[in-house]
């Protein structure tokens, strides 16, 4: 699980440097389509593509007023000409319509004249609602109630998981495919805190594995593919494990091999075994995560 550049850096200069950090109210949950980095570059920020652009106004919009464009963050990915643009602020929202293309990064979005509805104030949340209808990050309460430690810790390192369940709200449009989920610090823009890829059950462990080092986890017969050098995911009775998968293993295999390591816990057989697994979302669904199955590991 990498926290991105920026994270580090807010970690590390309270205690080297004395600056404080403000720690957010609300997190938010976000799907990406591309394979996120750890340092923000131009374009898409951090190449975290959610199903739909979001950014945030960084100039307020009058009640009453006309307007032809709308001065955002930089945006996560291209708004085509035509597209329906929506501002939320609390329960006031408002929808424009792109009048032009505007690409990855841009900081601007022409808009088909339209007075405001509402003062809408910086900060105010703007997405590109064609591309993905009814997308939006999750608010999350940032607590020890939807942010719990792991029950069982890792041998080096941290491991915290969702201690309540999370849902999107319903697609009402095809969203695409999501590879990865990270956390936000804000609903729109803002910055990545951490991500890490979809996992789901590929199937259990057919033999314990014992506390001596190991190559490979003999399993029950996969029902998703493991790529070579994926992260694979043991899972026992809150007791997590991450290995590193030095073969592809193909559907229905009944083997993974593994980079050698020491499992930090003897895990029995039916243990639960998570692979990576890509999440094709279609209209009229409601993406969720039930608890315990976001697990975040710091290393």
């Amino acid at each position: 699980m990498p926290l991105t550049n920026l994270a580090d850096q807010d970690a590390l200069q309270p205690f080297l440097g004395g600056v404080a950090y403000t720690v957010p109210a609300d997190v938010y949950l976000a799907f990406s389509q591309t394979t996120p980095t750890r340092a923000k570059g131009a374009g898409a920020p951090w190449n975290f593509t959610e199903p739909a652009a979001q950014a945030q106004l960084t100039t307020a919009l009058a009640s009453g007023t006309a307007y032809t464009a709308l001065a955002v963050s930089a945006l996560d990915q291209a708004v085509t000409s035509g597209d329906s643009i929506l501002l939320t602020s609390g329960a006031n929202t408002q929808t424009y319509v792109a009048s032009a293309a505007a690409a990855a990064g841009a900081t601007s979005i022409s808009v088909t004249s339209l007075a405001a509805n509402f003062s809408y104030p910086i900060g105010t949340l703007v997405q590109d609602i064609i591309t993905a209808p009814g997308y939006g990050r999750v608010a999350v309460p940032n607590n020890t109630t939807n942010w719990v430690a792991a029950a069982s810790q890792p041998a080096s390192g941290w491991a915290v998981a969702n201690g309540a369940a999370l849902s999107f709200a319903q697609s009402t449009g095809a969203w695409g495919t999501e590879t990865y989920y990270g956390i936000f610090d804000s609903a729109g823009g803002g910055n990545l805190i951490l991500f890490d890829k979809l996992v789901a059950e590929t199937g259990t462990v057919a033999t314990a594995t014992g506390t001596s080092p190991i190559t490979s986890i003999a399993t029950t017969a996969l029902t998703i593919a493991v790529a070579n050098g994926a992260t694979v995911n043991l899972v026992s009775a809150g007791n997590l494990q991450q290995f590193t998968a030095s073969a592809a293993a193909a559907v229905g295999a009944t083997v993974i091999d593994v980079i050698s390591q020491v499992p930090d816990f003897d895990f029995p057989v039916g243990a639960l075994v998570y692979a990576p697994n890509p999440l094709t979302i279609a209209a009229s669904t409601t993406p969720s995560f039930a608890t315990g199955a976001i697990l975040f590991v710091l290393d």
